[in-house]
This record gives C-alpha cells, structure tokens and sequence, in this order.
C-alpha cells in the first residue's frame, strides 16, 4: 500500500498551503502563497511512475520520500476561439503564442515536507512525452512567503515546518 497521503492514511495537519502558479510553455513561477486552514484532497492511490506523461505536483521530505501528490489539469493553452461575427455566430480557432495559465494549488503543510516540485512538459507538442522536473520550491519559503487567509488565524507549527 501507498504511504503517501490517501484517504485510509490520514496525516496530521490542520493548515494547507494555497500556491497561485503561473504556467507558460514549461516554465512554472509562484505568484501568491496563502496559509489557509484546511485539509487538501486525498492524493490519488497510485503516484505517477518514471515516464510517465501529463502534469502533476509532489511533496517530497527532505531524504526524497513523497508525501503528497496530485494531478493537474493539462498547462498549455495552444488556442483560443475567437467570435468572427457576433451575429451569425461564427466561431473559430486562432493559435496562441506566448499563452500564461494560471493554476491554484493546495498543498498540505504536513510535517517534514521540504520541497514541492511540479512535473510536466515544456511544450504542448512534447505532452506524451515523459514528463520532465519543471521547477521545485522549498516549503520552507513557501511558509515563509504565505500570507494568512483573511479571518484565518495562521495556526502554530512545529519545530519541523508543519501545522500542529
């Protein structure tokens, strides 16, 4: 059985962290940290396997293990539907270049977690490829980044990073 956060093996935490990212042709950026007080859904049974393809974000402990994982919907945006005409309602498809997403996390802060890392290809055209490593954040300054929630108390951790 997995060890990683599912539903049969709860982890004692009280507060995730919600991470605002912004996805544009591989590269990933965080654009807003908030510490709010809530659990994060149950990570699917089975984590991604080596080659595997698609977009997905892991908690990992500071010797590697992993913790938490979960799948995303898919990044890049490769076009858009644009009305011709509002009158007849002709629609069509133009090609995006350039095209930003952006995409809320919650990540449990569950204790011990040291880095957060988000997996993925570098363009559209490579999406059943294996997937590579796009960017990792150390939790700890995602904690330190994280605004409290309004009307939130931002809750105690312990001595390893984690909400109590």
């Amino acid at each position: 059985m997995s060890k990683t956060h599912i539903a049969s093996t709860p982890l004692p935490y009280t507060h995730s962290l919600r991470v605002l990212l912004s996805l544009a042709q591989g590269e990933v950026k965080v654009l807003k940290v908030t510490r709010v007080a809530m659990r994060a859904l149950a990570a699917p049974a089975s984590p991604p396997q080596e080659n595997s393809s698609g977009l997905w974000f892991e908690v990992r402990s500071a010797d590697g293990k992993l913790l938490y994982h979960r799948p995303l919907p898919h990044g890049d945006i490769e076009s858009v539907e644009v009305f011709d005409d509002p009158k007849s309602g002709t629609i069509r498809r133009v090609p995006v270049k350039d095209a930003e997403r952006k995409v809320e996390l919650i990540v449990p802060d569950i204790t011990g977690a040291a880095e957060l890392t988000v997996h993925g290809p570098k363009r559209a055209a490579e999406r059943m490829k294996p997937s590579l490593l796009l960017n990792r954040f150390s939790m700890d300054t995602l904690r330190q980044q994280a605004l409290p929630a309004a009307g939130n108390d931002s809750g105690k951790r312990d001595s390893t990073g984690g909400a109590q």
